[in-house]
């Protein structure tokens, strides 16, 4: 079962909402996520309860345990980088369980997950703002002699890079000047942007940025 599939049987179940999967679908296209839409029309949703929900759903089984090649591959990338921040929609609980699944959770300078996103979850323009301020960029508005970490991008004194498995919020965060890889598990034969890197897997991301793992 796939996410879409359990947001679609909350909305059946708890909500009771008919041709649930058809409401999900338009609420996400019309207001950016479903829970966001379910909130904008009225309904009466806990947005932690639907995430607790949503991803109660699926277990680990497929996810390998304690993951050698993982946790090499963002060790070497720690080297050569300032900071390593986990950015998800996902909230906090699911976060720290599958990161501690994986056997990677002490390699994470910072989490920003649901709970820190106000509602604007990726791929919303605030929440890329919220990640990067969490993460200590300087925001600009306390210092007017200190860059905003968004002139910082522009002139070139700072990279963001960003890997992520859905297309809108990888367009996102090219919008803000981040450098992007977009991790698509179906396999295209090309990018779908001239520009835009596509890998199956996460630790493929090497050869997109090898100067990363230099």
């Amino acid at each position: 079962m796939c996410v879409r599939d359990r947001i679609a049987q909350y909305l059946s179940e708890v909500l009771a909402i008919e041709n649930p999967m058809e409401k999900s679908i338009n609420l996400y296209l019309q207001h950016g996520t479903t829970l966001r839409g379910l909130i904008h029309e009225g309904y009466d949703v806990d947005p932690l309860t639907f995430y607790h929900y949503v991803h109660s759903g699926f277990g680990l089984d497929g996810v390998t345990k304690n993951d050698v090649e993982l946790h090499a591959m963002i060790s070497k990338l720690k080297t050569n980088i300032d900071k390593l921040i986990l950015f998800t929609n996902s909230d906090s609980k699911h976060a720290n369980r599958l990161m501690d699944h994986l056997g990677i959770t002490e390699l994470f300078d910072k989490v920003v997950c649901y709970e820190d996103l106000d509602l604007s979850v990726k791929p919303h323009p605030h929440s890329y703002e919220l990640a990067a301020e969490l993460s200590g960029l300087p925001s600009g508005s306390c210092d007017q002699h200190q860059l905003s970490w968004k002139e910082m991008v522009a002139t070139g004194q700072l990279e963001i890079y960003f890997a992520d498995d859905n297309l809108k919020n990888i367009m996102a965060s090219i919008d803000m000047g981040w450098n992007a890889c977009w991790v698509c598990e179906q396999g295209l034969q090309g990018p779908p942007n001239e520009g835009i890197p596509v890998i199956q897997v996460i630790t493929q991301i090497v050869k997109v940025w090898p100067k990363l793992f230099e």
